[in-house]
């Protein structure tokens, strides 16, 4: 993509969001992700006349003196984009528009993000970490991050979201909320999942291919696999391809099922539907 087509895609993007400010969306990332306006900041003997409320009678009986928790105005949280731009969006009959999908939801939100005056970062992955930039504020990095998610040619062509998410633990320094957008090609390991949603807020965004049941009928046709680059030769109408498109709908089913279990909101989307108003109700939390 060069620096002209960048910016089109740009001002298309910004044409959106306003509309997503339109919608309600920057309302729902407030209302969902505002603090309780206070935070544990530590630990320290009591002082006559402090609030009897706050005494931690535990910590107390521990120290053999009276111990009082102190708190602190809450700090704004940061925004992370967690993307993946593996090879497997970019499949099918097609071509690249659930990777294209995937990085103008990651967009949107990082462009939201910034519409609210809060620091966004940003983690792209395939079976590496692609790019890794920290929660930064201002037009200019949102706008930095936007050119590496809609930037093709990434190195890697596998996924591996669990080294993603291990890697992701450096640049987190505070409290966050965490978008995890991907094909979910690989789902990550539901201990790593419940670690993060003890401490952050963790939500996930799957974009799936809408036509995977309408496939053209051919004889023969040529593939080559998304994340090995192997080449191979298919029947379309045949049973065991047919077979294989109705395994893919059984695979989204069982990844909603996964996030479910592991109690990670999730949002479904395909590569073709206008996804404005199913994420200002997901990001609502309703």
């Amino acid at each position: 993509m060069n620096f002209e087509e960048f910016l089109k895609e740009i001002r298309k993007l910004e044409i959106r969001n306003h509309r997503l400010i339109k919608k309600g969306l920057i309302g729902g990332f407030q209302s969902r992700f505002k603090g309780s306006g206070l935070q544990f900041s530590e630990f320290r003997p009591y002082v006559y006349g402090d609030d009897v409320r706050h005494i931690s009678w535990t910590t107390s009986a521990k120290a053999n003196e009276t111990v009082l928790k102190t708190f602190e105005e809450e700090r704004d949280k940061n925004y992370f984009l967690v993307v993946d731009v593996s090879a497997s969006a970019r499949r099918g009959p097609i071509g690249g528009s659930v990777a294209y999908r995937i990085a103008e939801v990651a967009a949107t939100l990082a462009l939201s993000a910034e519409d609210l005056g809060e620091k966004v970062g940003l983690l792209t992955f395939s079976q590496t970490v692609e790019k890794c930039l920290p929660p930064e504020k201002g037009k200019n990095h949102v706008l930095r991050l936007v050119r590496e998610i809609l930037k093709t040619g990434h190195k890697g062509r596998g996924t591996d979201p669990n080294f993603a998410l291990k890697q992701l633990k450096g640049y987190l320094k505070k409290q966050n909320v965490i978008f995890f957008i991907s094909d979910f090609e690989k789902l990550p390991d539901q201990r790593i999942l419940k670690e993060y949603s003890m401490k952050h807020e963790f939500l996930a965004i799957g974009v799936f291919h809408s036509r995977l049941q309408r496939f053209p009928s051919f004889p023969f046709v040529e593939m080559e696999a998304a994340e090995n680059a192997k080449a191979f030769t298919v029947s379309t109408d045949s049973h065991s391809f047919q077979e294989n498109l109705e395994n893919e709908e059984d695979k989204i089913r069982k990844i909603e099922v996964f996030f479910q279990s592991a109690r990670i909101p999730f949002l479904k989307l395909n590569e073709t539907q206008d996804f404005l108003k199913p994420l200002e109700t997901f990001i609502r939390g309703s």
